[in-house]
């Protein structure tokens, strides 16, 4: 019984973190909304970096596999 692995969800699941990254950091080029707002923003943007870093990771790890199953599909010889 072969089994179809699927990661595509969690490949865009790790696009949109990284996306979400880029954008918070924008964000730090605003004035504070509210008291303490810089404390909270530091906050979100460490955790945002630690997710980021790992879904890069994650990212990387899938597109591997990916392009190693389209290499390995590409070099079996077809029978005469």
């Amino acid at each position: 019984m072969k089994y179809r692995i699927d990661f595509g969800l969690t490949f865009l699941i790790c696009t949109f973190v990284m996306l979400f990254n880029e954008i918070w950091k924008f964000l730090g080029y605003l004035p504070e909304i509210f008291k303490y707002g810089s404390i909270v923003y530091q906050l979100i943007t460490v955790i945002s970096t630690i997710l980021t870093n790992l879904a890069i990771g994650i990212a990387g790890a899938i597109s591997f596999y990916y392009i190693s199953q389209f290499i390995d599909k590409g070099s079996v010889k077809q029978p005469c």
